[in-house]
């Protein structure tokens, strides 16, 4: 198992929340971005680094802007 980093948990826990928000399933979510959905499954679940690509492709896919996304995940609210 990778060592993830507390920037990509942060980002996991937004783009857990995002799909939930959306009722967006890891399925729908793999064919909407492009990237398959066992790496969905590692990235949100934070047992692997996530790509500055991926990230994109996931945020347009959840109609997230990706700026906004790392902000939060860097200075989350208390």
């Amino acid at each position: 198992m990778t060592d993830v980093g507390a920037l990509s948990r942060a980002v996991a826990r937004i783009l857990v929340d995002a799909c939930d928000e959306l009722f967006v399933t890891q399925t729908e979510l793999a064919r909407r971005s492009g990237v398959s959905q066992s790496q969905i499954s590692k990235l949100l679940r934070a047992e692997r680094e996530i790509k500055l690509g991926q990230l994109d492709a996931i945020c347009a896919a959840l109609g997230l802007s990706i700026v906004a996304v790392v902000a939060e995940a860097t200075n989350p609210e208390p």
